[in-house]
């Protein structure tokens, strides 16, 4: 059973005078010495460092485990991400449900969903197919830092387009700067999501032989990105 995960993305390179930054799940932290051990990093972004996880360095794309106790000098290049995996428990913190396979998807979306270590469920809500995936992280400017991210698959995918993606809890701007275009709504399990209404065009047109929901997932964060003016 695959737990639910959540990233810590880290920002080494960046050092004002003698402060060093960490960026944890879009909170940016600042540090005295650029040695932080794991344990004081988890708490200062609300994560329980006594809970049952798994912990895991990123460096240069290749994960390490490591313990909360463990220090990380943020001198050290390439360092990505920590990332968090809660443990399965069967002492009385309760068990998560199996994620719901409903329908099935293309083996290559499959394969790449796995990759990502976020939960992913396929679900019904009338006689619409829907892609959720849990705990998406937010680039830094959005809040919350993470949210469920879901997807409207055709039946008749991937002949016919994924289009748009939809959120829960809705998404803003930390600055306050209103979005446009976020008006669409659409309930998944009593929950109602927000829904971006961002569509390709004819110079990115879908193409049933080569696009697919982890292209489609490059089309979410480049439309997050250029909210952002990036």
């Amino acid at each position: 059973m695959q737990s639910e995960l959540t990233d810590i993305d880290t920002d080494t390179k960046a050092k004002a005078g003698d402060r060093w930054k960490l960026k944890v799940q879009g909170v940016v932290l600042e540090f005295n010495q650029p040695e932080v051990k794991v344990a004081d990093a988890m708490a200062q972004a609300g994560f329980d460092p006594t809970k049952a996880w798994h912990i895991y360095l990123i460096v240069h794309g290749q994960k390490s485990e490591v313990t909360a106790e463990q220090i990380v000098d943020l001198r050290t290049p390439g360092i990505e991400k920590i990332r968090l995996m809660q443990r399965n428990v069967d002492n009385g913190e309760g068990k998560q449900l199996a994620p719901r396979r409903l329908f099935k998807l293309l083996a290559a979306d499959h394969a790449y969903l796995d990759s990502l270590g976020l939960r992913w469920e396929t679900v019904f809500e009338g006689e619409r197919r829907w892609l959720l995936i849990h705990d998406y992280p937010l680039p830094t400017g959005y809040a919350p830092g993470a949210t469920t991210l879901a997807l409207d698959i055709p039946k008749d995918y991937p002949a016919s387009q994924v289009d748009m993606f939809y959120f829960a809890p809705f998404v803003g701007r930390t600055n306050g700067v209103e979005i446009p275009r976020v008006q669409v709504r659409a309930t998944i399990d009593g929950v109602e999501y927000q829904g971006w209404s961002r569509h390709r065009n004819a110079a990115s047109a879908w193409d049933s032989a080569a696009d697919n929901v982890r292209t489609h997932l490059v089309l979410v964060e480049s439309c997050l990105a250029k909210e952002l003016g990036e």
